[in-house]
């Protein structure tokens, strides 16, 4: 898969579990995803950033997954179904090359 494919594919599947999260604030409340994206990088655009099909340092994406990991950050304290199966796929290592 082309280089530049993976990278879509990887920024749709991080906003898929941005837009999870934006349902559970709808629901119970809590921080916008634009607050999320400032206390997390002091980058109040992020998502959006990458909604307009920008691209991001691996650094501010760790950052960001590693915000949605944790079930405290999410409404209820509970990080719904369908968001943990995209975050644990991200947690899967990659194999390392042949030498």
């Amino acid at each position: 898969m082309p280089y530049r494919d993976r990278m879509t594919n990887l920024r749709n599947a991080l906003l898929s579990v941005a837009d999870a999260y934006t349902d559970e604030i709808n629901m119970h409340g809590g921080k916008s995803l634009a607050r999320v994206s400032t206390i997390v990088l002091n980058q109040g655009r992020f998502f959006q950033r990458l909604r307009d099909g920008k691209t991001c340092t691996l650094d501010s994406f760790e950052a960001v997954l590693e915000w949605f990991s944790s079930p405290a950050n999410w409404p209820g304290g509970t990080i719904p179904p369908a968001a943990a199966d995209m975050l644990a796929h991200f947690a899967t290592p990659v194999p390392a090359a042949a030498e």
